[in-house]
């Protein structure tokens, strides 16, 4: 799977993860559209809630909510659940890669990371144990 990075005129990076969400078997799952055969044992809660916190984070920066309030409330959530799944936009990209490569510890967690994330990339790395 390849993660695309690309930087902004502004400072700021982009991130995409090329996935796609299906229904088997009742049960959401995520796809990789450029590897279709690939099934991955990836802890889907995870991969989802970070793959919703791009989409949210998409939402605040192209102005089509002005807050993470403005997002909970057309959403019908509180603002602290917003707020959690926001962090993850923040994750270092060696870390996404590896929870969408499937290579991340199962130790990982949306609970794990509900904990005071590090800015700092290697940080974060250094946290959970992948450096």
């Amino acid at each position: 799977m390849k993660t695309l990075i690309e930087p902004l005129e502004d400072g700021n990076t982009r991130i995409r993860i090329p996935i796609e969400f299906r229904y088997d078997n009742g049960r959401k799952r995520i796809y990789f559209p450029e590897m279709p055969d690939v099934h991955l044992q990836i802890n889907e809660p995870l991969a989802t809630g970070i793959a919703r916190a791009y989409r949210w984070q998409e939402l605040l920066d192209n102005g089509e909510y002005d807050s993470p309030e403005a997002l909970a409330e057309a959403l019908g959530v509180h603002t602290s659940y917003v707020r959690r799944f926001l962090r993850l936009a923040l994750l270092a990209p060696p870390i996404v890669d590896a929870i969408f490569a499937g290579k991340a510890p199962w130790t990982l967690s949306l609970t794990k990371l509900d904990t005071t994330l590090p800015y700092s990339w290697k940080e974060q790395m250094e946290l959970f144990g992948m450096l």
